[in-house]
C-alpha cells in the first residue's frame, strides 16, 4: 500500500489507498464538469506531492483546464504561512481551489483558519486526504473529496452488518471508509498472494 506509481516489479505488486495517477484525474474531471476551468493547486513539497502534481498537469491538459497558481507548502507549514501562501491563490483570480497532498493540515484545522482569515470560500477539492474527515466533519467543511463513506452503497451497509453480527459491535468509528478498505485491502492481498506463482528456485 505505497503511495507511488514507481513501486513495481516481477514479484510485487501495488494497492494504493487513494493513487497519485486516478486521484488527479478524478479531481480534474469534477473540476471541468463543474465549470471551474482556472484552479488554484497547493502541492506539497513531498515525493507525493511531486507525483500527484504530476499527473494532476496531464489531467489538466486534456480536460482543458488552466492551472492558475500552484504553491508548495510543508507539513510544518503554519497557519500564518498558510494564509499568505493562500492569499498569492485567491489573487490569481483561479476559480476554484485543489490540494494535491496529505491531510495534516486540513486535520491540525490550519486549512480552515488560513481560509477564514482570508474570507475566502472557494470551490475546493482533495485528495484521498478526504479521508481525515473522521478526525472532524467541521475541519473540512466546504470541501469535496474522494475515497469517502457513501451512504448510498449497498455494500457498506451489508459490510456493517455481518462485522456486527460476528464482532457485537459496529466498526471502528462508524460509519467511516477506513473499515471497508482494511477490508477490501485485506481481501485483495489474500486473493493476490493466493493466486501468486511460486519462484522457481535456482
Amino acid at each position: 500500500m505505497c503511495g507511488t506509481d514507481l513501486f513495481h516489479g516481477e514479484y510485487c505488486f501495488r494497492l494504493g489507498n487513494g493513487d497519485v495517477g486516478g486521484d488527479p484525474a478524478l479531481m480534474v474531471n469534477w473540476l471541468k464538469r463543474n465549470g471551474h476551468l482556472r484552479v488554484a493547486v497547493v502541492s506539497p513539497w513531498s515525493p507525493i506531492g511531486e507525483e500527484y502534481f504530476r499527473y494532476f498537469r496531464q489531467e489538466s491538459r486534456r480536460l482543458g483546464v488552466s492551472i492558475a497558481a500552484v504553491e508548495a507548502v510543508s507539513a510544518v507549514t503554519t497557519t500564518d504561512e498558510l494564509a499568505a501562501k493562500l492569499a498569492t491563490l485567491r489573487d490569481a483570480n483561479a476559480d476554484a481551489l485543489a490540494w494535491l497532498g496529505y491531510g495534516g493540515l486540513v486535520v491540525s484545522g490550519a486549512v480552515r483558519q488560513a481560509l477564514e482569515k482570508l474570507d475566502w470560500d472557494p470551490p475546493r477539492i482533495m485528495t484521498t486526504a478526504f479521508m481525515q474527515y473522521i478526525w472532524g466533519f467541521e475541519k473540512l467543511e466546504g470541501w469535496v473529496g474522494i475515497d469517502q463513506w457513501c451512504p448510498e452503497n449497498p455494500r457498506m451497509h451489508r459490510f456493517r452488518e455481518r462485522f456486527a453480527a460476528r464482532y457485537g459491535e459496529d466498526p471502528w468509528m462508524w460509519p467511516n471508509a477506513i473499515p471497508v478498505l482494511a477490508f477490501d485491502t485485506a481481501r485483495v492481498l489474500a486473493e493476490a498472494t493466493f493466486r501468486a506463482p511460486v519462484p522457481a528456485s535456482g
